[in-house]
């Protein structure tokens, strides 16, 4: 199983089809308060919001993995515990609107440098 790491604007949802492909753990990361929000309840409403209150023997069979963090990409490793050896994939719409407008370039680039395997993927 791969562990992706999905850098949005939560205006898509490649964080619930990474969980539907059936990955063990997505983490989605999102700089805007109301978009992580939206995130979590969009998560939540298909079943797949990660609730670590939740314990391991009910989680069994269950598509429960993402975990939605509101942060910036640059802020993530203090917010949460980053795999040690890293993301297999990382997921984004790094262009925005025009290549300019909500560009996350930078994050992205951040992202790859700091959060991704070796030999590791960015889609798209």
């Amino acid at each position: 199983m791969l562990s992706p790491l999905h850098c949005c604007h939560y205006k898509d949802r490649k964080s619930l089809f990474a969980a539907k492909a059936g990955e063990s753990s997505v983490v989605a990361v999102d700089g805007s308060a109301k978009m992580a929000s939206v995130a979590t309840q969009v998560a939540k409403n298909n079943g797949m919001l990660y609730d670590e209150n939740v314990e391991a023997e009910q989680k069994q069979g269950s598509a429960q993995v993402i975990s939605v963090v509101h942060t910036k990409a640059e802020e993530l490793n203090q917010k949460i515990q980053v795999p040690q050896n890293g993301f297999d994939l990382l997921v984004s719409e790094w262009m925005g609107y025009c290549l300019l407008y909500e560009s996350m370039l930078s994050s992205v680039i951040y992202a790859r440098d700091h959060f991704l395997k070796p030999g590791g993927a960015i889609l798209p």
